[in-house]
């Protein structure tokens, strides 16, 4: 349930994308995800190298769009490469 009692439905989402990632992004991706992660209560693994970003995580749906919404907005792919 949301703050304000409201049940959010689970959500699953796998995910990659493989774009150069320069250590800079990387480190900031490491120190971004799990705070975002634990805020939204969201569980899974997410691998981030110099290749891309790779991932599978669950949670309330409010929280795993939020965090696919960040990872969209740091990596540099474009709407193509995104669907629903």
């Amino acid at each position: 349930m949301d703050a304000d009692g409201i049940r959010d439905e689970l959500l699953v989402a796998a995910f990659y994308a493989f774009t150069p990632l320069a250590a800079a992004d990387q480190q900031q991706l490491l120190t971004a995800l799990p705070p975002l992660a634990k805020a939204e209560a969201i569980l899974g693994s997410v691998l981030i190298a110099a290749e891309g970003v790779n991932g599978t995580v669950c949670g309330p749906s409010s929280g795993v769009e939020r965090m696919l919404g960040f990872l969209r907005s740091q990596l540099p792919l474009g709407e193509a490469h995104y669907e629903c």
